[in-house]
């Protein structure tokens, strides 16, 4: 009977860590079809005129359990417009582009190259909600998507590994 009930609490333990690993990817999924949604919204987006009014590299540091360093780079770029009288501040490049941090920094100062302080920008904003704007109508990009269809297959790994390797000590218990 003790047998049993490990074996009970193995499967336990593994669905779990499946159903954590496959939710957070299929989260990350949808959120990335939302956003190639809004994406897709925003092509039809009225624009204004705006002007940029900062633009830098944020580094990130993250040390490991070793106390190595590693950073990373994101890119900032505010930018001030104008929506029937009202000012408003933006802070997205792309939907889906805040809070994106890479390790490539040449490629954060090639995108934020582009947008120097004063430079003069075209800005879309959503209709119903003209403080949500972008500068370019396009999705930030594939990370969300790239690592939920991994999440999803380490939550799948763990399920089949560990439900294999149940299932073979217990084949391998039985007289």
């Amino acid at each position: 009977m003790g047998g049993m009930s490990v074996t009970l609490l193995g499967i336990v333990c593994l669905g779990g860590l499946f159903l954590v690993f496959a939710g957070i990817g299929v989260w990350l999924i949808l959120r990335y079809q939302k956003n190639k949604e809004k994406a897709r919204q925003s092509l039809n987006w009225p624009k204004t005129s705006g002007r940029v009014i900062e633009s830098r590299i944020a580094e990130h540091e993250s040390e490991d359990e070793d106390g190595h360093v590693t950073y990373t780079y994101s890119p900032v770029v505010r930018y001030e417009y104008q929506v029937n009288g009202v000012a408003y501040t933006g802070g997205q490049v792309a939907v889906g582009g805040s809070g994106i941090a890479i390790s490539n920094k040449s490629k954060v100062q090639q995108m934020i190259d582009q947008y120097p302080p004063g430079k003069l920008v075209v800005v879309y904003y959503n209709p119903q909600n003209p403080a949500e704007a972008v500068l370019e109508t396009r999705i930030a990009g594939k990370a969300e998507l790239v690592l939920g269809i991994i999440l999803i297959g380490v939550g799948l790994s763990i399920l089949c590994l560990g439900v294999g390797g149940i299932l073979l000590s217990r084949l391998a218990s039985t007289p």
